[in-house]
């Protein structure tokens, strides 16, 4: 299935949730300093392992990191 992740289309496997994508991702951390939208909307990271993503779904994922 195909969605977009940060203006990128990504291929994904069908009934995959925001945690898989995440994982997909290869990100160094999701404990901390992960934000997901979802469609234009905040998802909290309580609900990243039930909110299955669907066909076309836009997906921006931010990351915050220290610097001067």
């Amino acid at each position: 299935m195909k969605v977009v992740v940060n203006n990128q289309e990504k291929i994904i496997i069908e009934k995959a949730n925001l945690i898989d994508l995440l994982l997909s991702l290869s990100l160094p951390s999701l404990e901390f300093g992960v934000a997901v939208a979802l469609n234009g909307n905040i998802i909290d990271k309580s609900k990243w392992q039930d909110t299955e993503l669907k066909e076309k779904d836009s997906i921006e994922v931010v990351r915050a990191f220290q610097g001067g």
